[in-house]
């Protein structure tokens, strides 16, 4: 199949194409759904090619909903022979796997419920993607890639008739199955949403805050989606109009898998982005790369086969220049930010607690912060020598990022307080 598509790129060079891409897609998508005791099973595949290539002064994209060199040949009017092939073997989740899911949900469904008899019109679903990607250029060399992640969703109305949704996700179906198993993810996300009457207020007064590793990751996805180089072309992004270095206590790393490429054919490569204060590098797809003239860096994504490249991060890591094994035990009384949330306008704690003497005390009321996201990142002072991974999918698309975070420790901060 890889020699085909070469002989592909190799016919359109000879047809006066100028930089010739084939990229293909194989894509496989199982979701399990649990509703009323009822178990629904969903199953979904996308195959597809796309050709990206100069010809007379413009850009020419053919779309073809299936891997077949043949037929991409035709419909481009190569003067080509190629040989019939075999369609592509697709990489679907293990059927052992899915019954094992499939007896889980309705254990665990039945014993929720129990727990929760509050829990109104709900239902339970997990979903698994698998991705391959290859692309095709005039390098003659097939370049590789891949993604798959795993989710768990609960679903459910509100006293207010509203719905809720809570999701998980993971890079493999493994980890998700212990996280709900032996994490009991649901029954204590479950808890937090569903018993506020525990909570006590929030005290408002100057306290060092103690930010979760996922909390810090939320942070931070705002803050390093201003490294894109689109944004930052377009004057758009905090670094048009920064003083340099940053007032930031952390670097940014990303550090790929060996060997794997990117939508547009260009090597996922080692980038430092941020050191001591100092932007380093962008994400940049090939476009972005050429307008800035800076080096491709290996950001090109594609959320489908028929979408244009984007810019987008794969799996970055903040990195801490003073560590602790224990922020909570640095001070008397400390406040944890387990889970916030930034609209872009509003940052919302969403689960907090009160710490005493390094034990966790009491959970808070849910309330909304005047602070933004970089304003608190530069309030970090400490972080936490374990990190862990933060995974984020788009809904509905295969598209996954990893961002590995330590915990973070901010001196006395009012969180009702204005930020001066």
């Amino acid at each position: 199949m890889s020699k085909s598509f070469q002989n592909v790129v190799r016919a359109a060079l000879v047809e006066g194409y100028e930089s010739p891409l084939v990229f293909v897609e194989r894509t496989t998508h199982s979701r399990l759904e649990l509703i009323e005791k009822r178990l629904d099973a969903h199953f979904e595949t996308q195959v597809g090619t796309c050709f990206e290539a100069s010809c007379n002064g413009s850009r020419r994209r053919t779309l073809l909903g299936e891997e077949d060199p043949v037929r991409l040949a035709k419909a481009l009017g190569l003067k080509i022979t190629l040989e019939a092939h075999e369609p592509p073997v697709l990489q679907h989740t293990a059927t052992k796997t899915l019954q094992i899911f499939s007896r889980f949900l309705k254990e665990k469904y039945r014993s929720v419920a129990q727990q929760f008899p509050e829990l109104r019109h709900w239902q339970l679903s997990v979903e698994f993607w698998h991705r391959q990607t290859s692309v095709h250029d005039a390098e003659g060399i097939e370049k590789l890639g891949g993604e798959q992640s795993a989710s768990a969703f609960v679903r459910y109305l509100n006293e207010q008739n509203q719905p809720v949704l809570l999701a998980t996700h993971e890079l493999g179906e493994g980890v998700l199955f212990k996280k709900l198993r032996d994490g009991r993810w649901i029954e204590k996300t479950l808890a937090l949403r569903l018993r506020p009457h525990t909570r006590s207020e929030a005290p408002r007064e100057k306290l060092p805050v103690v930010f979760s590793e996922n909390a810090v990751a939320k942070l931070c996805e705002h803050f390093l989606a201003d490294f894109h180089a689109d944004r930052v072309l377009l004057g758009r992004s905090f670094l048009n109009r920064s003083h340099l270095p940053l007032p930031l206590k952390f670097s940014v790393l990303e550090s790929p898998i060996e060997g794997d490429w990117d939508h547009e054919g260009n090597p996922r490569r080692a980038v430092t982005l941020l050191d001591r204060g100092q932007p380093r590098a962008l994400f940049a797809n090939s476009e972005h790369a050429t307008l800035l003239e800076i080096p491709r860096s290996g950001h090109g994504r594609r959320a489908h086969y028929r979408s244009l490249p984007n810019i987008g991060f794969w799996s970055p890591e903040i990195i801490g220049h003073a560590a602790s094994d224990n922020l909570l035990t640095r001070h008397p009384k400390t406040v944890l930010v387990e889970d916030l949330e930034w609209d872009g306008e509003t940052l919302s704690i969403t689960e907090s607690f009160l710490v005493r003497d390094g034990q966790i005390g009491e959970s808070l009321v849910p309330f909304f912060s005047p602070w933004a996201p970089m304003e608190l990142l530069s309030r970090f002072e400490c972080f936490s020598r374990r990190t862990k991974a933060h995974i984020r999918r788009e809904a509905g698309s295969p598209w996954v990022t990893q961002i590995r975070t330590p915990a973070a420790l901010a001196g006395d901060l009012d969180l009702f307080g204005v930020p001066r």
